[in-house]
């Protein structure tokens, strides 16, 4: 966007934190997998994970033909963890439409004008269009979801639709538009109606539930297998989370999905996962008795910062013995205090929220 849009002033200090949206891409024979998001995320695992899986379908009813996975994450959590999806037959294309009104003191100043159905007829209203292009000129089944965290069943549920009614697709679509996080823009794109993909969504498709039966794992060619290692696959459309460990994977947790994995791979090789923003757990293989290895896991821990921020990356540092520093780097997200730091205590499994409040109640416990 070329603008300078005065009303942008009232939130300077948001302004710092400003940065270009990245396009991640993977091929997977016939299948293209699009991510757009902000920074790296574990999510981004998940949406290759997706792509792999819808290899496996494609192949099984033997459609050879382009298809595009279109991934628009919404890192700051501006639809509330709701998911948008939408299917079309066709180029792939969308488009972003924006609305301003020119400020009458200085011509090249702009207001945001917020998106409503009337505004495109209103006087004094500018209208943007930018158009996002699908790579290649090929006509192609879409899969395009706007959301926080994508589901693996419901994804391949919409692509299993399309690829079994084709004709449909390309009889039913419609244009359709989704509000943006900025309340003057929204997208616009072509897909089948809503009411569609919500009966898809509810729908037990076996041949799916089938497939997902098979492993994939997160990595493949980047673990070193001589020696411990953590990691996960999913099954059944549940991440299990693993050590490996001389040709072992020993199961150490299923979860729901992984908003950030941190694994130490040099001693002491510990993990930590956060399944949300503000929630983690410790796992640590125990590998002192080669035949019996004992898998200690820590209880569910909340870190306490705002509940409603939902873009903040992680740094795990080792202090000694059992104790490690918890980081929570928001200097991509919108918080003020950039930084923040928790001790957590591996073997009494200890999260210190408030340092000095533990240090106070340390001393009167003494003192008792």
């Amino acid at each position: 966007m070329k603008r300078l849009l005065i009303s942008i002033l009232s939130f300077l200090p948001f302004v710092i934190w400003a940065h270009q949206d990245t396009y991640h891409k993977f091929e997977y024979g016939n299948v293209t997998v699009r991510f757009k998001t902000g920074h790296f995320f574990e999510e981004i695992n998940n949406a290759k994970v997706i792509g792999q899986y819808a290899k496996i379908l494609s192949d099984s009813l033997n459609y050879g033909k382009p298809i595009l996975i279109d991934f628009i994450h919404d890192y700051g959590y501006s639809y509330e963890g709701q998911t948008f999806s939408y299917i079309n037959y066709g180029s792939g294309n969308y488009e972003i439409v924006s609305f301003y009104k020119r400020d009458s003191i200085e011509d090249n100043v702009f207001h945001m004008v917020p998106y409503s159905d009337s505004v495109e007829n209103a006087k004094g209203i500018e209208k943007e269009i930018y158009k996002i292009h699908a790579e290649g000129n090929n006509r192609k089944i879409t899969i395009r979801q706007f959301g926080y965290h994508f589901d693996v069943t419901k994804t391949l549920n919409l692509l299993y639709y399309a690829l079994t009614n084709k004709s449909a697709v390309m009889k039913l679509s419609r244009k359709e538009t989704l509000p943006s996080y900025l309340k003057n823009t929204y997208y616009r794109f072509e897909s089948i109606p809503s009411d569609i993909i919500n009966n898809i969504n509810l729908t037990n498709v076996e041949s799916v539930q089938e497939l997902l039966k098979t492993k994939i794992y997160r990595d493949v060619d980047t673990v070193d297998r001589h020696r411990l290692y953590y990691s996960y696959y999913s099954q059944n459309g549940k991440i299990h989370l693993f050590a490996g460990l001389h040709d072992k994977e020993i199961v150490l947790d299923t979860l729901e999905q992984v908003y950030s994995f941190i694994p130490r791979d040099i001693s002491p090789e510990v993990l930590f996962v956060f399944n949300a923003p503000n929630q983690f757990k410790y796992y640590e293989l125990n590998t002192w008795v080669y035949t019996d290895y004992k898998v200690e896991r820590s209880k569910q821990h909340f870190l306490p910062f705002d509940p409603y921020e939902y873009s903040v990356g992680y740094i795990i540092e080792w202090f000694g013995d059992d104790v490690f520093f918890i980081n929570i780097n928001c200097n991509y997200s919108f918080l003020y205090d950039p930084f923040a730091k928790f001790p957590y205590l591996a073997n009494d499994d200890v999260l210190i929220k408030d340092f000095e409040e533990y240090i106070k109640s340390y001393r009167k416990k003494k003192e008792k």
